[in-house]
């Protein structure tokens, strides 16, 4: 599967793969033997770091951070294997999210941040999760710092019925860059809305991406896996205009969409913009 030809719209950038832009994933680690993605991890690449005190360091125990990688930047190495949106960008392994839980403490939250503060190279910040109201607080001025360091944060809205009121924390904040999940038929069941503070969605389908040693590609579906692409297709914009900022990336973007419209037959990887 190669998504960097199979996504609607990426033509225009065909020449490019995401060279120099450098991508944190926030996440529970990756599979970094993993044959399409161990590029990004050769001896000298010092981009893997454990903030979680995980008793495998930085390697993924859940599987999340490897499927979310793939799909962001892995490279096929075998007839069985993906590329992703931007196989030659350079994914940053920044593990926050516990072996255990799936959460994400704050103490690994802030020293996170604080890495990619430092980190010139890192313009593309992932973030597959979502955090609870009670961090909200803890979180709001870091990821101002993010913001001001002109970070670009990519967030996932959250699945299913929290579609209809609100996108999660962080993804409803203004200042984020934040993406949906829908039915593959486009549809919205019963009652539902999409929340305004959504700015993009993909639709809710099962993805083919990386996986862990014992099954090395896997499909999973949400808002997690729409988050990674979108934070593929922006690290091909950076590629190719350098300078580009939050509301610059937003509306090249949106010219990559079509507007959402219910029932309608569209290409499977395709950008819905929904208002």
């Amino acid at each position: 599967m190669n998504y960097r030809n199979s996504f609607t719209g990426l033509d225009r950038y065909v020449d490019l793969d995401g060279t120099g832009v450098g991508v944190a994933v926030l996440d529970t680690g990756i599979n970094q033997a993993h044959p399409d993605l161990s590029h990004h991890f050769n001896a000298d690449s010092n981009r893997s770091f454990d903030f979680t005190e995980s008793t495998i360091g930085f390697e993924d125990k859940r599987g999340h951070g490897t499927h979310v990688s793939g799909l962001i930047g892995a490279s096929q190495v075998n007839e069985n294997g993906i590329t992703g949106i931007a196989p030659n960008c350079k994914i940053w392994n920044m593990k926050v999210l516990s072996d255990d839980t799936g959460s994400a403490g704050n103490e690994a939250l802030e020293a996170a941040v604080n890495k990619i503060l430092n980190t010139e190279e890192c313009r593309v910040v992932n973030m597959s999760f979502n955090l609870n109201y009670d961090q909200q607080a803890f979180m709001n001025p870091l990821m101002e710092k993010l913001i001001q360091a002109d970070k670009i944060l990519v967030a996932a809205a959250g699945d299913n019925s929290i579609l209809k009121q609100y996108a999660s924390y962080p993804a409803y904040l203004d200042t984020t860059l934040s993406v949906g999940a829908i039915n593959s038929s486009f549809e919205l069941s019963g009652d539902e809305i999409i929340a305004e503070n959504i700015d993009f969605l993909l639709p809710n389908e099962d993805l083919l991406s990386c996986g862990m040693a014992s099954n090395l590609y896997v499909k999973k579906h949400g808002s997690s896996m729409a988050t990674a692409l979108i934070s593929g297709i922006i690290a091909l914009m950076l590629q190719n205009e350098p300078n580009l900022r939050l509301l610059e990336l937003k509306q090249r973007l949106s010219d990559l969409s079509v507007p959402y419209q219910n029932n309608t037959n569209r290409p499977l990887l395709q950008l819905i913009k929904p208002k």
